[in-house]
């Protein structure tokens, strides 16, 4: 039992021991522990000191006035055309004329199209002066001088005179059939009271057709003073306007009037709920065209009053209105005479102690002179048929003349814009590019190759920010970056201007160059070789940057009982100059901090860091 309880001492005690080694060598080397597992680091001192600014930025070169070699120009009919051959290639040297390619010497659709459009031109004008009713007068005015007013005016004039002439043919018509009318009628009195009564009628219906043949000149004198007038149009619309108002008012109201009628009539409640409904309807609709009503009126008054107005202003109105006022009067005299002439005449015939014999007589008299009055009716017709199908004809040839005299002038401006097999250059220089190979089609318009002029060079634009450009002045000369690929090539800064993208923050440093460049070859340039002292210098591989701006992370020392413990903290800075190596900052730093350069890790601001040995 001793025995026993002696070992289970013994296995405690040398179990607390080993607990209590173990405990001793993790709390000695838990830093060293720790210190694996953190971030290695390089770091490097805040320094001041010189840095020597340079700008650089990379552009792509532009020829300053490229010359586009064009098949045609932009009058030249549209057409294509096949490469033969080739003459050059790009970088060589031409000088103006040079043959530069050759087109093949196919035909030109263009112009035989064009020709095509002449002999059909000349076709139709041939047809025109042989078409039926063609004369040489019709040729002659179809081809040469023709005064077409004075024509219409002939024509007008035919057309006036028809008019009139069917007039006095229905008249005739109508005495004609006013005596078959009276046939049978018989009367006692003499033939002196109707020949009296007939003659006055005939001087009275002389008289109306005269006053209303004036009137109608007046009238059309009368609508050409309105027809000068703005406001006789909105008088004329104004009008209309009142006249559909005042007929949609009688109409609504009439239906209002119905409705309210059939309301009032009907006794049963149902129904004449439903009628009182219409009733509504109706009287709302007769309200809102009483309404309109009484619009359309004060519109047609300020219409009206506005035509007064503007007819003040035409000096020659008052004396066509006073002429058409005569002509009316006279004309409704005229009228007045023919009702009661008329009227006397029927009594007078009625009177007759031979009424059959007179009528038949005075009718017979009447038919003759109806067709006499249809014979010249009719050589009117024909007058005036004449003069419109001729006009008709005379236009056609004139037409078909200007149409010929069109497709000529195309033709022959054509034969003058014809495309040569050769294109040649428009000015010397050397070959930038070439679009198209042998035996490819080209159309009219397009760009064969492009020609850099000789003498005007090329440049070449590099984006910088505001404070950069500043640094710079015109005349600086750029270096290009790996400049041994290239030969012999110079940048001269000759201008500076804002950058479209973003006037207000950056810059475009504009250089010309010279040398072995060619159009759209991209190149990095230097420029500025400035050295100024700084306060606070670090590495360039110390600036970082993110969302917020660009920052270092600057070394805090912390110690403790186990040693240094070391932490990044971000730092916001300010990179106010830079070389190829170094930055110069500001920011809330001194110049013995350490900053991060490098680490083997990615790192945070905050975290804990180890720094390397070396």
């Amino acid at each position: 039992m001793n025995e026993k309880t002696s070992k289970r001492k013994d296995w405690i005690k040398n179990a607390a021991i080993v607990f209590l080694v173990v405990m001793l060598i993790l709390t000695f080397f838990s830093n060293t522990i720790m210190n694996y597992s953190l971030p290695q680091v390089a770091t490097d001192y805040v320094n001041s000191g010189t840095i020597t600014t340079k700008i650089r930025g990379t552009g792509t070169v532009t020829s300053v006035d490229p010359y586009s070699v064009i098949l045609g120009d932009e009058d030249a009919p549209a057409t294509t055309r096949k490469i033969q051959k080739l003459m050059v290639q790009v970088g060589d040297t031409v000088e103006k004329g040079d043959v530069l390619l050759m087109l093949d010497e196919k035909t030109n659709t263009a112009l035989e199209d064009l020709e095509k459009a002449v002999d059909a031109a000349q076709a139709a004008y041939d047809a025109a002066k042989q078409a039926p009713g063609v004369t040489n007068d019709i040729i002659a005015k179809g081809t040469g001088s023709f005064d077409s007013a004075a024509y219409n005016q002939q024509i007008v004039a035919a057309q006036e005179d028809l008019n009139a002439q069917n007039k006095v043919v229905a008249d005739l018509e109508k005495t004609i059939a006013a005596f078959n009318a009276q046939l049978g009628l018989t009367g006692s009195d003499s033939d002196s009271k109707v020949y009296s009564a007939q003659n006055a009628l005939i001087n009275a219906e002389k008289t109306q057709l005269v006053s209303e043949q004036k009137l109608k000149e007046e009238n059309a004198k009368l609508a050409a003073f309105d027809a000068e007038l703005p406001e006789y149009s909105a008088y004329v619309t104004a009008q209309n306007n009142f006249i559909q108002a005042e007929q949609k008012k009688i109409e609504k109201n009439k239906a209002y009037e119905d409705a309210d009628a059939a309301w009032n009539a009907e006794t049963d409640s149902d129904k004449k709920d439903e009628l009182e409904e219409k009733k509504t309807e109706a009287e709302i609709e007769a309200n809102t065209a009483n309404a309109e009503y009484n619009v359309a009126q004060n519109n047609l008054s300020t219409a009206e009053a506005a035509y007064n107005a503007a007819k003040a202003s035409q000096t020659d109105r008052p004396a066509c209105e006073q002429a058409i006022a005569k002509l009316t009067a006279e004309k409704a005299k005229a009228e007045a005479d023919i009702e009661k002439y008329t009227y006397e005449l029927e009594l007078a015939k009625k009177e007759q102690s031979s009424t059959v014999n007179n009528l038949n007589a005075q009718k017979s008299n009447y038919e003759l002179q109806l067709k006499v009055a249809q014979s010249a009716q009719t050589e009117k017709q024909n007058l005036l048929n004449e003069l419109t199908g001729n006009l008709k004809l005379i236009t056609d040839i004139r037409a078909a003349k200007l149409a010929l005299r069109e497709a000529k002038n195309a033709l022959e401006k054509g034969e003058e814009e014809n495309i040569s097999a050769e294109v040649t250059a428009g000015v010397a220089g050397t070959i930038s590019s070439i679009a198209y190979k042998s035996g490819q089609t080209v159309s009219t318009g397009e760009t064969l190759m492009v020609i850099q002029p000789a003498g005007q060079g090329y440049t070449i634009s590099i984006p910088v920010t505001t404070e950069q450009s500043r640094r710079v002045h015109i005349g600086d000369s750029a270096e290009l970056v790996n400049n041994w690929w290239y030969n012999d090539v110079s940048a001269v800064l000759k201008s500076i201007r804002p950058d479209t993208s973003d006037p207000a923050n950056k810059k475009l440093l504009v250089f010309s160059l010279e040398g072995d460049v060619s159009d759209g070859q991209n190149l990095t340039l230097s420029i500025g070789d400035r050295s100024s002292n700084y306060d606070m210098i670090v590495p360039n591989s110390a600036i970082r940057e993110d969302n917020n701006g660009k920052f270092v992370l600057k070394v805090e020392v912390k110690s403790s009982p186990l040693g240094n413990r070391y932490k990044a903290t971000r730092v916001d800075v300010e990179v106010i100059a830079e070389d190829d190596t170094h930055s110069a900052i500001k920011g809330a730093m001194y110049s013995w901090d350490y900053v991060v350069t490098t680490s083997n890790k990615p790192i945070e601001a905050g975290q804990l860091i180890r720094l390397s040995e070396n």
